[in-house]
């Protein structure tokens, strides 16, 4: 019998002091919860948040700060609610935890890091050229995002005139969250290039491949400001009326400006 009691003063203490989710965010997709003091969550690890009576919802921290961390969760997660206990997986038992009405309150701006969508203008340029570009990113995956970009160039010299219009699917990987970090791309698409002298029209359309590593950094809580550095790969037009000067494998440079929501 006192063995019995003992127990359940431990688990009905550890219980009160366990790990608890604090705040959720508007999309349920983000969630603030408690940090113990000497067991901090690390950005990657994967935490599971318990119900009662709805299930398991797990996921993976993507921000820590010395008293919240904020954990995105899966999709199709159940539904968690505010007070809802978190495990860490593969661990028995329940960590203890500082008491969730002893913890600072996250800053509700933090969970805008649920931004699933992020449209973003800039340039692309480098060794003869350059392109303005516009991009279009949404959430895939956990840290993965693809995205389209399309791609414009235009030049005249003397009586010629010369573009260029593109367009490529690309896979984004961001280390620390949506839309912030550092930040590789990948793309693949096609280039159509043309140039006239008024009489004459010449015009193809030829492969474009590229590759980047780069840095978003946000400037405000929906604002963010990207910049890489790479190379692209672009097939040879053959127009006669003018040289295209940036085919096969050249240095990129890419800078833009990106709205998340």
């Amino acid at each position: 019998m006192r063995l019995s009691l003992f127990l359940l003063l431990i688990f009905s203490a550890a219980s009160a002091r366990a790990e608890r989710v604090l705040m959720v965010g508007n999309a349920r997709r983000v969630v603030a919860v408690s940090v113990i003091a000497g067991f901090p969550w690390k950005v990657g690890e994967e935490a599971c948040v318990v119900t009662e009576g709805r299930g398991k919802a797990c996921g993976e921290i993507i921000k820590t700060q010395p008293t919240v961390a904020f954990l995105r969760l899966d999709r199709d997660s159940v539904v968690v609610q505010e007070g809802d206990t978190l495990q860490r997986p593969g661990r028995n038992r329940r960590l203890a935890a500082v008491n969730s009405s002893s913890q600072s309150r996250p800053n509700p701006k933090e969970l805008l890091s649920e931004q699933v969508v992020n449209f973003s203008g800039g340039v692309n340029f480098g060794s003869g050229f350059f392109f303005t570009s516009l991009q279009l990113q949404v959430e895939m995956v956990r840290r993965l995002a693809w995205g389209f970009q399309a791609l414009y160039s235009s030049s005249s010299f003397d009586s010629i005139s010369a573009n260029g219009i593109g367009g490529l699917l690309t896979l984004n990987f961001y280390h620390q969250g949506y839309f912030q970090g550092f930040w590789g791309q990948l793309g693949g698409g096609a280039l159509s290039i043309s140039a006239s002298d008024g009489t004459l029209r010449q015009g193809k359309t030829v492969p474009i491949f590229t590759a980047t590593l780069g840095y978003r950094l946000k400037l405000l809580p929906q604002l963010n400001l990207g910049g890489a550095v790479g190379a692209q790969w672009v097939g040879n037009p053959k127009v006669d009326l003018v040289e295209v000067n940036f085919t096969s494998f050249k240095p990129l440079f890419t800078v833009d400006i990106g709205w998340g929501f």
